[in-house]
């Protein structure tokens, strides 16, 4: 099922853009300080669950658990 995202989605939602950002973006930036330091799932997630209006762009694809996310 595709949904908007609610915050409980945050932490999950904050995971699959980290991977998706280290595993395509690592090489070809080749800066580890960035890929491992500066971005990390838990501020992510943080920033979401605080402000939840940052979620309304998102939309979530759900089978069990959120398995994608796309934003527009």
């Amino acid at each position: 099922m595709i949904r908007q995202a609610a915050v409980e989605d945050a932490s999950r939602i904050a995971e699959i853009l980290v991977f998706t950002k280290r595993v395509n973006y690592r090489r070809i930036f080749s800066n580890d300080r960035v890929s491992f330091g500066e971005i990390q799932v838990y501020p992510l997630a943080k920033r979401y669950i605080e402000n939840p209006k940052e979620l309304e762009n998102i939309w979530v694809y759900e089978d069990e658990f959120v398995k994608g996310c796309l934003t527009y």
